[in-house]
């Protein structure tokens, strides 16, 4: 066995034996119930069919559980799926969007060429997704859950007037060299903020898309091609081959704290991956120590 696997091995144990103290020894945050109409959102999904059944209960129980108001509830869907959503979601009022909509909207043809060539094509797309939606939703924030996770219990994205962001169980530093290829620079960290929900600021997206845009094409032409152009770069900055890879959430914090130079207020995830092939039905006894549970696609095949 190679030093690599080894060391892998052991900073697995290490996050473990962290995850069993910090779900043992320490106590979730209380929140305020006052505080649930301090922060007007969108919560957006980007959604595929293989997840509608843990996204319909996601939608009848996340909103409750954010301590915010919600403005309205935003899905992003491949094309080919429109139907079966429309059908599926006929009782809930929300808005509507198609990945190849927003793409075509906001992306050239080189842009899009380039797009149809990376590998994981489908997870490369649905992390750009949702630094687009930035430029459609109607709030300053949005609050985007992906499709498999169901927040159980009360969680805060805004304390104090600072952003909330949560920290998970990964240790991945493919996302770190890739946002080394991408910006130029990124300090490691033991910390992952891989949690399956974040909280967007329409503002910060914009100036992050703008500083990568103008990083990478300078100039850019006009204001408008900046979305264009930051997209060319991450898909540009991709290295599979040497473990090279984005993560939208890992990107967004980086940037948010280390260019942008936020003060930001960091909190444990506390999630719970279930297998819904042998799950009982059953949530309310997560509630103790959880804040979201996921059922992710893997479980299931």
């Amino acid at each position: 066995m190679s030093n690599s696997v080894l060391v892998k091995y052991f900073l697995r144990a290490l996050l473990l034996f962290r995850r069993f103290l910090l779900l043992t020894f320490t106590k979730k945050t209380a929140i305020n119930q006052s505080e649930n109409s301090s922060l007007p959102y969108s919560l957006v999904y980007l959604c595929h069919e293989k997840d509608i059944d843990v996204l319909e209960r996601s939608i009848k129980i996340t909103p409750g559980n954010i301590a915010g108001d919600l403005n309205r509830i935003i899905l992003i869907y491949p094309s080919a799926q429109k139907e079966n959503f429309r059908n599926r979601f006929s009782w809930l009022s929300y808005d509507e969007f198609t990945d190849e909509a927003l793409f075509s909207k906001f992306l050239s043809p080189g842009t899009m060429s380039l797009l149809d060539t990376v590998k994981r094509q489908g997870w490369i797309k649905q992390q750009l997704l949702k630094f687009l939606a930035a430029y459609i939703v109607p709030t300053q924030k949005y609050l985007v859950v992906d499709a498999d996770t169901v927040v159980i219990d009360r969680m805060e994205f805004e304390k104090n007037g600072k952003p909330v962001f949560y920290f998970s169980d990964e240790l991945e530093f493919s996302y770190r060299r890739y946002i080394k290829r991408l910006l130029g620079h990124c300090s490691y960290s033991t910390l992952s903020f891989v949690s399956h929900i974040c909280l967007f600021d329409k503002k910060q997206v914009m100036y992050m898309m703008d500083y990568i845009a103008h990083k990478r094409f300078t100039p850019v032409s006009e204001m408008e091609d900046s979305q264009d152009k930051a997209v060319m770069a991450m898909l540009s900055a991709l290295d599979f081959d040497n473990d090279s890879i984005l993560s939208e959430y890992e990107l967004y914090k980086y940037f948010v704290t280390e260019v942008a130079r936020e003060k930001i207020v960091i909190r444990y995830w506390r999630n719970k991956a279930l297998n819904l092939l042998t799950w009982n039905g059953e949530l309310d006894s997560y509630k103790q120590l959880y804040y979201s549970v996921s059922f992710h696609d893997y479980y299931r095949k």
